[in-house]
């Protein structure tokens, strides 16, 4: 099969993409200048709601499919333009990126419109969004030799894009009930889990269970290693640290963290069909 036919196939699945999401542009990865040319060619001939054009960032050149609309009444640009300034102004984000993001559709903006989607984004946290908008506005303004720079925003959200943080773990029911063996015989932990998982402070939840010493320490291994099963690597951690950081650590505990440790990367391959259960991390030490 030729390349020119995956990149029809491939095209086609992005284009169906962007259609489906809320935006109104999406970035393809990098690839090579002649594949670029290729593809730019496809849908140059084939969509004529979309366009495609190239920005370059650090090493790395990047094609992005934009949405076009072919509106049948008269689009005032200015207008929207001014609306969306006025929006951010004010920090009504959401706002703003809907007036931005319909001149987008209409037409080729400048820079600033889209630094002030990516800016946008950013005041949302929606930093993967926030890094694509601002790395077109870096390569516009270097195309129009503008002083302002968003490299090192641009850095920040592709690291908070790229972390692995997410706002529930689902721990699942069978590590409690049909495995309770290796879990030393620890009671209630679905119901630690819970309360903990609304709010209430690590410390006081275990106190509250009149745990002592090391079955805290194993309580928090516990929900440790259901992190890592979930691939939650950095809230697992988070268990794992407060438990190292406690001094009075029994030969069994140390024993169980030198295995969470040996195993972190290795407990997401456990298959697991129960029921889950959820633990939010609003955990309070």
């Amino acid at each position: 099969m030729s390349s020119y036919i995956n990149d029809e196939e491939y095209i086609k699945q992005k284009y169906l993409e962007l259609l489906k999401s809320n935006q109104e542009i999406l970035f393809l990865e990098p690839m090579s200048n002649k594949r670029i040319t290729n593809i730019c060619d496809i849908v140059k001939q084939n969509y004529s709601d979309i366009n495609a054009f190239t920005i370059k960032y650090k090493e790395n050149k990047y094609l992005v499919l934009r949405h076009k609309i072919h509106y049948e009444e008269y689009f005032n640009v200015s207008e929207y333009i001014k609306k969306g300034h006025q929006a951010y102004s004010i920090e009504n984000y959401d706002d703003c990126i809907d007036y931005f993001q319909k001149v987008i559709t209409f037409g080729i903006p400048k820079a600033n419109v889209y630094a002030k989607l990516g800016l946008s984004y950013y005041k949302k946290k929606l930093f993967k969004e926030a890094a694509e908008y601002l790395m077109i506005a870096n390569y516009i303004n270097s195309k129009e030799n503008k002083s302002y720079d968003f490299t090192n925003l641009i850095e920040i959200s592709l690291k908070k894009a790229n972390e692995q943080y997410k706002p529930y773990i689902q721990m699942e029911a069978s590590d409690f009930t049909e495995k309770k063996q290796n879990y030393y015989n620890l009671e209630n932990v679905e119901e630690v889990a819970k309360i903990i998982s609304n709010g209430q402070s690590i410390q006081k939840t275990l106190n509250d269970f009149q745990l002592d010493s090391e079955q805290q320490n194993l309580m928090l291994l516990i929900f440790a290693q259901n992190c890592y099963t979930q691939e939650n690597y950095e809230i697992g951690d988070k268990f794992l640290n407060i438990v190292e950081k406690n001094k009075n650590k029994t030969p069994l505990v140390k024993s169980v963290i030198t295995e969470l440790k040996k195993n972190r990367l290795f407990y997401a391959n456990r298959k697991e069909e129960s029921k889950p259960l959820i633990l939010t991390y609003n955990i309070k030490k």
